[in-house]
C-alpha cells in the first residue's frame, strides 16, 4: 500500500516532466521566424481558482508551438509573457482587463492574441471559451468554438482545431482590408465572401465587409444585415452593436436601437460618453425596462464588476426607480470609494430627495462635501437637502459656503433668499436678492421672488386700509417700491458673470414682465385710494399730491399689464378718473401757500 501511495505522484511527476521536456525541446528546436511571420501570444486565461486558467493557457501555448513551425506562426514563449507581467506589476495567474491585454500584445509586437475563460461544468468536465483577437483593434474578435476535456490542459489542446479554422480567414481579411484601403470595394467584399463561404462562422472578414458598407454609405438595411450576421456569432460584438444601433435609429426603429445601445453599454460599462448617450436615449423613449433587464443580467453574469455596478446605478436612477437606485448607489460606493465623485454624490442626494427621504439626501450631500470641500455645486445641493429636511439655518450656511467658493454660483443667492423667506426674514431675503442680481442670476426668478414679497405687503396693506391707516400706507408704499424694483429686474437684458466668462443674463418670460406691470399698477391704485381717502380728513397736501402721482403711475403701467388680467385692468382704468378728479379738487384747497 505504501509503495502504491508513492507511485501515483511519481507517475504524475514523470508525465509532467515528459510534457515539460517535450515543450522545452519543441521551443529549443523551433526555426526562427521570417520577416513576414505573424506573431501570436496566448494571454493568461480566467478561472475562478486562478489555477485552471493558467494551466489551460500554458497547455494551449505549448500545443501551438508544437503545431506551427516558427516561420509560419511565431507563438511567443511563456517566459517572455511572465517576464513582462511581473515587470509591469501584474499577477501571472489572473486574466488582465481587455485593454491591458491589448497593450501587452502590442508591447510584444504580436499581430494576434488569444484570450479565454475556463469553467468546470456540472458534469465535472472543463470548458474553455476563447477568442482570437487582432492586436491592431481589440474589438476585432473571432470567437473560437468552445472546447471541453476532463482536465483544463486537455480542453485547451482541443481548441486547436477551432483556432486553425478561425485563422484560415486571416489571408482573406488582409486582402479585404488592403482592397478597402485602396477603395477597391467590390474586390474587398468579394474576398470577405470567399472566406465566409469557407468558414461560415467568420467574424473578422465580416468586420472588413461591414467597414466597406459603412465607407460606401450603404443603406441602413445593408448595415443591419451584416451587423446581425456578426451578432449571431458574437452577441457582444461592440462594432456590430454600434453599427446596428445607428442603422436601426436611421430606420426610426427606436426600440431596437435602444436595445442595442444598452447591449453595447453592457459590453463597455466604463464608457462614460456611451453611458450618457444610452441614458439620454432611454429617457427620450421611456424604454427603461429593456435597459434594466440587460444590465441586471450583466451584473449577475459578472459579479463584482464595478463598471457594471455603476451602469446599473445610472440606469436605475434615470428610470426613476428611486429605492433600487439608492441601494445600488450605496453598494457601489461601499465597494469602490473612487466611484464617489462629485456627480455621484449629487445624483445620490437627488435620488433621496425624489424618494422623499430628506435625511438620506442630507447624509449623501454631507459625505460629498466632506470628500470635495471645495465644490460649490455640492454645497448648494446640500443646502437644498437641508432646507427640505427642515434645517433652514444649516441650509443658509451651506448655501453661503457655496458662494464663498464661487461668488457667481448659479442661483446660489436665490437659494439663500428663499431660505430667508421661509423664515419670514424678508429684509435678509431682499439683501440676498440684490446679491443674486449682481451675481447674474436669471431675471425671471429674481423678479418673481421680489414681487412675492412686495405683493404680500400690498395685500396686507390693503386689508388694513380702514382699521390701521398708518400701517396700511407704510405697507402699500413699500409694496410699490418693491414691485417697481421687481419690474425693473424683469426688464434686465445685460451681460453678467465673472470678468473672464461674461454671458447674457437669462431674461424674464414675457408673461412675467406683464405680471410685474399689472402688480405695479394695482399697488399704485390701492396706495392712491388710501391716500385720497385720508388726505382731506388729515388736511395733508403731501398725501393728496402723492395720491395724484400714484394714479398717474397706475394709468401708465396698467395698460402694459392688461394681458395678465384684462378684466381687472379695464375695471381699474375706468375707476381711476373719478378718483383723480376728486384729488384734483382737494389739492388746491390743501396746498394753499
Amino acid at each position: 500500500m505504501t509503495v502504491r501511495f508513492h507511485l501515483r505522484p511519481l507517475a504524475a511527476a514523470a508525465a509532467l516532466l515528459a510534457v515539460a521536456t517535450a515543450s522545452a525541446d519543441a521551443q529549443a528546436n523551433r526555426r526562427p521566424p521570417r520577416p513576414d511571420t505573424p506573431f501570436l501570444t496566448v494571454q493568461v486565461f480566467r478561472s475562478a481558482d486562478k489555477i485552471a486558467g493558467p494551466q489551460a493557457s500554458d497547455a494551449l501555448r505549448d500545443e501551438l508551438i508544437r503545431t506551427y513551425p516558427g516561420p509560419v506562426l511565431w507563438v511567443i514563449e511563456k517566459e517572455r509573457l511572465i517576464e513582462l507581467l511581473e515587470q509591469s506589476g501584474y499577477p501571472s495567474n489572473e486574466q488582465l482587463a481587455r485593454s491591458d491585454e491589448n497593450a501587452l500584445a502590442k508591447f510584444q509586437r504580436a499581430d494576434e492574441y488569444i484570450r479565454g475563460a475556463v469553467v468546470q461544468e456540472a458534469d465535472g468536465q472543463w470548458r474553455i471559451d476563447a477568442e482570437l483577437v487582432l492586436t491592431r483593434d481589440l474589438t476585432l474578435v473571432q470567437p473560437i468554438e468552445p472546447a471541453r476535456g476532463n482536465r483544463p490542459d486537455r480542453a485547451a489542446r482541443a481548441l486547436i482545431r477551432g483556432l486553425n479554422a478561425a485563422r484560415d480567414q486571416l489571408p482573406y481579411e488582409k486582402r479585404c482590408r488592403d482592397h478597402a484601403i485602396n477603395q477597391r470595394y467590390a474586390q474587398a467584399i468579394a474576398e470577405a465572401d470567399k472566406a465566409i463561404a469557407e468558414f461560415p462562422q467568420a467574424t473578422l472578414v465580416r468586420y472588413c465587409k461591414m467597414g466597406v458598407i459603412v465607407q460606401q454609405n450603404g443603406s441602413a438595411a445593408d448595415k443591419i444585415k451584416i451587423a446581425e450576421e456578426i451578432l449571431a456569432i458574437d452577441p457582444n460584438s461592440r462594432n456590430a452593436l454600434a453599427i446596428a444601433a445607428d442603422a436601426y435609429q436611421a430606420e426610426n426603429n427606436t426600440e431596437k436601437a435602444n436595445e442595442y445601445l444598452v447591449r453595447l453599454l453592457a459590453a463597455e460599462p466604463n464608457n462614460a460618453s456611451l453611458a450618457q448617450r444610452v441614458v439620454d436615449a432611454l429617457a427620450a423613449s421611456g424604454q427603461y425596462d429593456v435597459a434594466k433587464r440587460i444590465v441586471e443580467q450583466a451584473v449577475a453574469n459578472n459579479p463584482g464588476d464595478l463598471g457594471l455596478l455603476r451602469l446599473r446605478f445610472l440606469i436605475l436612477a434615470a428610470s426613476g426607480d428611486y429605492k433600487p437606485a439608492i441601494a445600488a448607489g450605496e453598494e457601489l460606493v461601499q465597494l469602490d470609494t473612487a466611484a464617489g465623485d462629485v456627480q455621484f454624490w449629487t445624483r445620490l442626494s437627488a435620488l433621496y430627495l425624489s424618494d422623499s427621504n430628506a435625511t438620506g439626501a442630507v447624509s449623501a450631500a454631507t459625505r460629498g462635501t466632506t470628500k470635495f470641500p471645495r465644490d460649490a455645486q455640492l454645497w448648494q445641493f446640500r443646502s437644498q437637502a437641508e432646507r427640505t429636511a427642515g434645517d433652514v439655518p444649516a441650509s443658509i450656511n451651506s448655501a453661503k459656503r457655496a458662494l464663498e467658493i464661487n461668488p457667481f454660483q448659479s442661483n446660489g443667492w436665490l437659494q439663500v433668499a428663499q431660505a430667508y423667506m421661509s423664515l419670514q426674514q424678508n429684509d435678509s431675503a431682499l439683501v440676498a436678492l440684490h446679491q443674486s442680481t449682481v451675481a447674474g442670476d436669471g431675471a425671471d426668478p429674481i423678479a418673481t421672488l421680489i414681487s412675492n414679497i412686495g405683493n404680500g405687503m400690498r395685500v396686507r396693506g390693503d386689508s388694513l386700509k380702514t382699521t390701521d391707516v398708518p400701517t396700511s400706507l407704510s405697507l402699500l408704499r413699500q409694496s410699490v417700491v418693491l414691485l417697481a424694483r421687481a419690474d425693473s429686474v424683469a426688464m434686465l437684458a445685460d451681460e453678467v458673470g465673472p470678468p473672464d466668462a461674461r454671458r447674457q443674463r437669462a431674461p424674464a418670460a414675457p408673461e412675467t414682465k406683464t405680471r410685474m406691470k399689472f402688480l405695479v399698477g394695482v399697488a399704485n391704485v390701492q396706495l392712491g385710494f388710501v391716500l385720497a381717502q385720508n388726505a382731506g380728513p388729515q388736511r395733508s397736501c403731501d398725501m393728496a399730491k402723492e395720491a395724484d402721482a400714484a394714479f398717474v403711475n397706475a394709468m401708465i403701467t396698467l395698460p402694459q399689464g392688461a394681458a395678465f388680467q384684462q378684466a381687472t385692468v379695464v375695471q381699474l382704468l375706468q375707476s381711476i378718473p373719478e378718483m383723480q378728479g376728486y384729488v384734483s379738487q382737494i389739492i388746491p384747497q390743501l396746498c394753499k401757500q
